[in-house]
């Protein structure tokens, strides 16, 4: 029998398609279910990126742009 273990993350609807790039941000001790950062993808070229404090928008951009595996510059 095969035994299957599942990592489910609330999106809270902002991410409508499967992405190893979906992601949420959050405090681990928080027990309502506060997020800091949502970066979901939502149609083939189209991502969301939500955010709160402690992040200002520059910095939550530049972890969502952490997240793409490509090279951001020319070799």
């Amino acid at each position: 029998e095969l035994a299957t273990k599942i990592l489910h993350l609330s999106f809270k609807g902002r991410a409508q398609q499967s992405s190893i790039k979906n992601f949420v941000i959050t405090d681990k001790d928080e027990k309502d279910d506060k997020f800091y950062l949502i970066f979901g993808k939502a149609g083939p070229d189209i991502f969301n990126l939500d955010i709160q404090t402690p992040f200002s928008p520059i910095q939550a951009i530049s972890v969502a742009i952490s997240s793409f595996d490509r090279k951001l510059t020319c070799d």
